[in-house]
């Protein structure tokens, strides 16, 4: 398949490996998500939202209001940016972005859940008319609205970021994250994607990320323990790296990442990209048909995709 149906599946990827974690998300003991994976026929995605799995552990019961199948707010932010590509003819405006975040997130908006401390900040900075909007927060929303802008158009990655996160750690993720996806569009085999781009941005987090690479630990959820399973960069970035270089298929990949627990639907956006783009499609190794069935208002939002990157 061509790069079209890449870019497409990077999309879709993205979209269901967060919208799988909705039911684990922000539970920090691996041992109640194997458990609630145990009950779940074995898997960790898709898991019922249910706020007796986080009684008695460690963990932020944040999605009582989402529906089953829906995104976590992570996932919200990266559809809201394939509408806006979508209505700017596959490029990034970020004038139109900023009225589409607020539209959704802000005040009297679409979007009933959980609202994180870098989308606070920016609706903060948006209302009080600040030129500069993105937020001092070195989390995984820096992001979360990067596939379709990397895969449409990348050189204004940095840019959609700095909407929401402006800060050195988090523009140095952006370049990661652009490198990898990117030659994993463009067809690199993903073992010597994920080596060049752990070389890309400063210092110390490429070697964190080249630490993940050349560990001789091979259980990622073993190796959560080393990076921190928690929201910020220098943790998901090099745990992801981690879980995408030991696992085999998208199935496997996504279902490692929730087993992994913690921020597992922040991740998500991240490796269901890479994922989604690398095993391209729903086969084998592609994105579980049994998934699609699950995803909430799916038939919309994958056409969307499917416009999106015929554009590409």
């Amino acid at each position: 398949m061509g790069k079209s149906h890449r870019i497409a599946n990077c999309l879709k990827g993205a979209l269901i490996a967060d919208a799988s974690a909705l039911g684990v998300h922000w539970i920090y003991d691996v041992d109640r998500v194997a458990k609630i994976a145990k009950a779940n026929d074995g898997s960790a995605s898709f898991v019922p939202v249910d706020e007796a799995n986080y009684e008695n552990t460690k963990g932020y019961f944040a999605h009582p209001l989402r529906a089953p199948g829906a995104n976590t707010q992570y996932g919200e932010v990266t559809h809201l940016a394939i509408d806006c590509l979508l209505g700017n003819h596959g490029k990034f405006d970020e004038d139109d972005y900023k009225q589409r975040f607020v539209a959704h997130f802000g005040p009297g908006g679409t979007y009933i859940g959980y609202i994180d401390h870098a989308t606070r900040g920016t609706l903060e900075n948006i209302a009080a008319e600040k030129q500069e909007t993105g937020t001092d927060d070195v989390q995984m929303p820096a992001l979360v609205a990067l596939p379709a802008i990397i895969a449409l158009d990348p050189s204004d990655a940095a840019n959609a970021t700095r909407v929401t996160n402006d800060n050195p750690i988090s523009n140095n993720a952006v370049k990661v994250f652009k490198g990898l996806l990117t030659l994993v569009l463009n067809g690199s085999e993903l073992e010597e994607a994920l080596q060049e781009a752990s070389k890309i941005g400063e210092e110390e987090l490429s070697e964190l990320l080249q630490n993940a690479l050349n560990t001789d630990v091979t259980d990622s959820i073993a190796y959560g323990g080393e990076t921190g399973r928690a929201c910020y960069l220098k943790s998901a970035l090099p745990l992801g790296f981690h879980i995408l270089k030991h696992t085999n298929s998208y199935e496997e990949a996504i279902e490692m990442n929730n087993m992994c627990a913690g921020d597992n639907a922040g991740r998500s956006i991240f490796i269901g990209a890479v994922a989604g783009a690398y095993y391209n499609g729903v086969a084998e190794r592609g994105i579980p048909q049994k998934w699609v069935e699950k995803y909430h208002n799916g038939e919309e939002i994958f056409d969307k995709c499917d416009r999106l990157a015929a554009m590409g």
